[in-house]
């Protein structure tokens, strides 16, 4: 027999992880639940919304945005905007905002939890501000964040 006869080759092949994104099921969230035009900040975090309209000091930094978007996140998910692979969750990642070098723009870090070496992702993010509402959210950030989660796993 020759090199290779009677074998069967089989080739390895290795799929990336995807992260669904479907901007209607998000319209469906928050027309369902009335609150396309509520602003981001009322519906998650009203009592910071509350100091911004006083004019408080400490207003919506970057810490804000993480943890309105770690909320929104979940909502995604339970509503079937988002859809993670099978044994990825919220907790599953780091998700960040900073500003870019000269701070002409906004950025969302994503980053794999483990392994602790992955790769950190930056995508430029539409200017965050006290005035986004729900009905926005789709397009204006769901989509770069699923993007970045869908790298980051990559």
């Amino acid at each position: 027999m020759g090199a290779g006869r009677g074998q069967t080759r089989r080739t390895q092949a290795t799929a990336t992880a995807a992260v669904a994104y479907d901007e209607g099921k998000w319209d469906e969230f928050v027309h369902g639940a009335d609150v396309k035009s509520m602003n981001v900040f009322e519906y998650y975090a009203p009592k910071l919304l509350q100091k911004l309209e006083r004019g408080t000091a400490g207003g919506p930094g970057y810490a804000s945005w993480d943890m309105i978007f770690r909320e929104l996140l979940e909502d995604a998910i339970a509503c079937g905007a988002v859809v993670l692979p099978r044994g990825y969750d919220v907790g599953s990642f780091e998700i960040l905002f900073t500003a870019d070098a000269d701070g002409a723009n906004d950025l969302v870090n994503v980053r794999r939890r483990l392994p602790r070496n992955s790769k950190l992702i930056k995508h430029y993010f539409p200017h965050l501000n006290k005035w986004l509402v729900m009905g926005e959210v789709g397009p204006r950030g769901l989509s770069v964040l699923a993007m970045s989660l869908h790298e980051a796993l990559a």
